[in-house]
């Protein structure tokens, strides 16, 4: 982590009723940095998304945890999101998978992060999956002003 870096860290029970904490949490930490609106929102979106995987696929059935870690940047940020594991076999998890049909409520999550973010990678952690998000701040018309 370099001098200009602020790195926020959260350890929240795998249950849905933690994905509002860390909503609201991300949302506060976000409103201290000069984003603009639209990065913010990118960025909060694709933290729910991946959030809501780690619960719900990557995370014991019962006392499970997930860590949540970002790093703020003057030029952007990274969002890092990991899970415990099922402790099943070896999760597949494919980032670079397509959306289910129109029809399906489900597997829009990974199409999403890739969207909003500028980067996604997921990587093995222990029995766990790691899911890092690279994204790049977007000056809006006032920042640009003022760094001119």
């Amino acid at each position: 982590m370099t001098n200009d870096a602020i790195e926020s860290a959260f350890r929240v029970p795998a249950t849905l009723r933690s994905l509002t904490f860390i909503r609201c949490a991300l949302a506060l930490v976000l409103d201290r940095e000069p984003w603009a609106p639209e990065d913010s929102g990118r960025l909060l979106l694709a933290a729910s998304e991946a959030v809501s995987n780690a619960i719900e696929h990557g995370s014991p059935p019962h006392d499970g945890y997930v860590e949540i870690s970002l790093v703020m940047r003057r030029d952007g940020a990274t969002l890092i999101v990991t899970d415990e594991g099922t402790g099943d076999a070896e999760p597949e998890v494919d980032p670079e998978s397509a959306p289910t049909s129109p029809e399906s409520l489900r597997g829009r999550g990974f199409p999403i992060m890739r969207t909003l973010a500028d980067e996604v990678t997921v990587a093995r952690v222990g029995d766990g999956t790691q899911v890092t998000m690279e994204f790049a701040m977007r000056l809006d018309d006032h920042q640009a002003v003022s760094a001119a």
